[in-house]
């Protein structure tokens, strides 16, 4: 599962999503930034899990 964030130029985020997958993840995040949403990042929240 991947953690999409977009977020403005204060660092504040507009926008959080879960996909399920990383084809998904790169849709959303295309999407997201042709409606000029922000900066978008992505985290594979396995990883995230696995570190902590």
């Amino acid at each position: 599962m991947i953690l999409i964030l977009a977020h403005d130029e204060s660092g504040e985020v507009k926008f959080s999503y879960i996909a399920k997958n990383i084809n998904e993840a790169k849709q959303s995040k295309a999407e997201i930034e042709r409606q000029g949403e922000g900066k978008v990042r992505l985290f594979n929240l396995s990883e995230i899990v696995r570190g902590m």
